[in-house]
């Protein structure tokens, strides 16, 4: 029963990235992404390391990361070193593309499980003017959620306005994007955006857009709006 338990735990153990540096040192551990030329390496022992990018010789990451060229190209697939000096593998199935390691300026990794993609935050603020006695309520709302291939992203803006000597009214902000990835670095983008906004006099807007272009240029976009009182 011991001997069980012990290679249960085993099996379950996540593989573990290796950095190499150039004087030799390996070290093991989990990227958490590489940004302004450090790369942030989670270990056991000694915690978050913040390693200069230019001192590392090697790298191999078993997760699936986006790495970003200093051109503006993104590439999608787990990290391995290159038999060439002052290059990395980026493999995507059976695809594999070699980069020069100077010319990456981004890695940020792509987690498996669904919760582990999902990044957002929310406030929630009130204010209160004693003078004109106009008191605000507001909240707002981010989340981004990114694939392999997807990525979504929503925002919600919100207040309520009340005041002794007019109408209570609300202003109403909720935008998403959904983007997706092509081969050959192109993608394709859709948002759509409600509004309200009752101090402007209207109860309800709605933008509806569109596009697609190469992923180092950005999507170039169409759109349409109507509006209902």
């Amino acid at each position: 029963m011991v001997a069980m338990a012990s290679l249960t735990a085993a099996d379950d153990k996540q593989p573990e990235d290796v950095v190499t540096l150039k004087n030799g040192d390996r070290i093991t551990g989990k990227i958490k992404g590489m940004t302004q030329g450090q790369l942030a390496l989670d270990t056991d022992h000694l915690g978050t390391l913040n390693i200069a990018w230019v001192h590392i010789q090697g790298i191999a990451g078993t997760e699936v990361f986006e790495v970003e060229s200093e051109a503006g190209d993104t590439y999608v697939g787990s990290i391995r070193p290159s038999e060439q000096k002052g290059k990395i593998l980026i493999v995507e199935g059976d695809k594999t593309t070699e980069l020069d390691q100077a010319q990456v300026v981004r890695i940020v990794p792509i987690k498996k499980r669904f919760w582990g993609r999902i990044d957002g935050a929310v406030s929630l603020g009130y204010s209160y003017t004693k003078s004109s006695n106009v008191s605000q309520l507001s909240f707002n709302g981010a989340a981004a959620y990114r694939s392999q291939r997807h990525m979504t992203d929503l925002t919600l803006a919100t207040s309520v306005t009340v005041q002794e000597v007019a109408d209570t009214t609300s202003r109403v902000s909720l935008v998403g994007a959904h983007t997706r990835f092509l081969e050959h670095d192109w993608l394709a983008q859709t948002d759509a955006t409600f509004g309200q906004n009752q101090e402007l006099g209207f109860d309800a807007q709605v933008l509806l857009g569109g596009g697609g272009g190469d992923s180092s240029s950005g999507p170039t976009a169409t759109g349409s709006r109507f509006s209902a009182d």
